[in-house]
């Protein structure tokens, strides 16, 4: 199945409403017909190929729309991203659209599943709601998670939910990355996150495997940052160190499933600070 397949899509084929054919060709017609802003405005000759490069390079240091950052950044005019935006809502489909229009589902079965997978969602949600709330480290965590669901369909361009893990590490196999990064959080203290990210999901990224999942795991922890600032709270990040780590005894474990099967965990835990740095 294509990595391109959502988790919707997904739980449509497990429910029998379509077949496997079906799915991959509606996920081919919303690819070609799902466009980027950035695509967008090259395409109407607002950015140039450089510019865009530019903005996607500044989105790795900070955790904003392309869009947004264009403008702050004096390519595009505030007026011009308002009708890419109005082109973009108008013209990209969500996938369940795409299989209803191709004749594949019904709007009403399409309507019944997309409200079971919501509620299903929910459910979900709410139970990882109540397994965060109990922990010391609730706050923290919950912006990680946040971070880590922003970061990885902006830089992989694949989708990732969290469920507990509970406490006990699962060992890394060949190829998976590791390292772990402090997160000092002023009036809460230090917490160390340890990563493992799979080596599917490494295969997915350009270049070096182990250099670009240290890439990814600092972009999570700057997003982490300034969701957390958002909150009124100052941290302070070390920059992510490779190779081997050591797990964390106690803390919050979650673990991050890609539709592909793929697999990221982290665990969060109260660490004494070794003179972290920002990054």
């Amino acid at each position: 199945m294509s990595a391109d397949v959502n988790f919707i899509g997904l739980y449509l084929l497990a429910r029998g409403a379509v077949e496997p054919g079906q799915l991959q060709e509606a996920v081919r017609v919303q690819r070609e017909r799902n466009r980027r802003i950035g695509a967008l405005a090259v395409a109407r000759g607002l950015l140039t190929e450089e510019q865009v490069e530019e903005v996607l390079a500044a989105q790795s240091r900070e955790d904003c729309q392309f869009g947004d950052l264009a403008v702050r950044r004096g390519h595009i005019e505030r007026g011009d991203l308002d009708d890419l935006l109005f082109s973009q809502n108008v013209t990209n489909m969500l996938l369940g659209e795409v299989l209803v229009e191709l004749g594949h589902v019904d709007p009403e079965t399409m309507g019944a599943l997309l409200d079971e997978f919501a509620a299903l969602e929910e459910r979900r949600g709410d139970l990882l709601g109540r397994v965060l709330q109990g922990q010391a480290e609730y706050v923290v965590t919950r912006a990680m998670l946040r971070a880590v669901g922003t970061a990885f369909p902006r830089f992989l361009g694949i989708s990732v939910k969290a469920d507990p893990l509970g406490r006990v590490p699962e060992k890394a196999g060949p190829g998976d990355f590791r390292c772990s990064s402090d997160l000092d959080v002023e009036g809460m203290g230090c917490f160390r996150f340890t990563f493992l990210l799979r080596s599917d999901i490494l295969s997915g990224m350009a270049g070096d495997g182990p250099a670009d999942g240290l890439s990814l795991v600092n972009t999570v922890m700057r997003y982490a940052r300034g969701r957390l600032a958002r909150r009124g709270l100052s941290a302070t990040c070390a920059g992510a160190r490779p190779g081997r780590v050591d797990w964390p005894v106690d803390g919050a474990a979650m673990r991050l499933v890609t539709p592909a099967g793929a697999m990221a965990l982290f665990w969060v835990a109260p660490w004494q600070a070794e003179g972290a740095g920002t990054e």
